[in-house]
């Protein structure tokens, strides 16, 4: 009776939320291969084994403020990971990615094989990806990246200035 309850329990609950920082410019020369890399690779590993709903602001759904950016950063604020693509080199992408270091999020950095990174980015672990390699193999690729940077400290400490 206890267990049924709690399995009741926990399908209404919501899972956390993994949000994404990514190219969404279907333009963007680099579109199909981030797109691609999101459905095939990233969404199932973050929803079907680490348990997060991966949400992405891209303008085809309702907005729960009164403005897209403070959509994102309304977001971004109540994510429990950040996943933050720089493939395509979207000033947005580093000023997202820079608010959830900056909030001490767990972040992380991903792009695609070939991708120029400014400095303070290359000194980050970030998970580089290739469109060559089969899926599943791409999976485990992200997987061991994840389970590498799992207990990294975050960049800003959180602490607050007076105790």
């Amino acid at each position: 009776m206890i267990v049924g309850r709690v399995m009741d329990l926990l399908e209404v609950l919501e899972r956390p939320i993994a949000f994404a920082v990514r190219l969404l410019n279907p333009d963007h020369q680099d579109y199909v291969a981030v797109e691609e890399f999101f459905e095939t690779v990233v969404k199932p590993v973050i929803e079907n084994e680490y348990g997060y709903r991966l949400t992405v602001v891209d303008g085809k759904q309702a907005v729960e403020e009164s403005r897209i950016d403070q959509d994102i950063f309304s977001k971004l604020r109540r994510s429990g990971l950040v996943i933050a693509d720089l493939t395509g080199e979207r000033p947005n992408c580093f000023l997202e990615l820079g608010y959830a270091l900056g909030r001490s999020a767990r972040a992380v950095v991903t792009f695609q094989e070939g991708t120029k990174t400014p400095f303070d980015v290359t000194t980050y672990a970030a998970h580089v990806w290739k469109r060559t390699a089969d899926v599943l193999e791409r999976r485990a690729r992200l997987r061991e990246h994840l389970e590498s940077i799992e207990s990294r400290a975050p960049i800003v400490n959180d602490k607050p200035l007076i105790p």
